[in-house]
């Protein structure tokens, strides 16, 4: 039988995840819950790795998960030249030792260009 599904019979759960900060044990929290929830895609909205927590932990948490983001306000700030001397946790999150945070390039946390903002 060839039926089409309509476009209201088809269901798709999405979470949105923003402001993480750097907290990595609360996005493992937020994982548990999104697997609980059975959501067919996650979408990142940034703000993830400025703060004074595990900015390079999260940073390869969430590399590893793959999904597709945007660059929040603060993501922004660190890449702007300069970053790493910062005296806030935009500044922390953007020192050697922490992702280092760039559009383009082989460093170890990288926001596709097309969503770099």
């Amino acid at each position: 039988m060839n039926e089409q599904r309509r476009l209201e019979d088809v269901t798709v759960r999405i979470a949105a995840v923003s402001d993480i900060h750097g907290n990595l044990p609360a996005l493992e929290a937020v994982l548990a819950n999104i697997a609980r929830s059975h959501v067919d895609q996650v979408v990142n909205l940034g703000d993830c790795l400025s703060g004074p927590l595990w900015p390079a932990e999260t940073c390869d948490r969430l590399m590893e998960l793959g999904w597709p983001a945007l660059a929040g306000n603060h993501e922004r700030r660190m890449m702007e030249p300069g970053a790493a001397s910062r005296d806030d946790a935009d500044g922390f999150a953007a020192r050697p030792g922490s992702p280092p945070l760039t559009v383009t390039g082989s460093r170890r946390c990288r926001l596709p260009a097309s969503v770099a903002g």
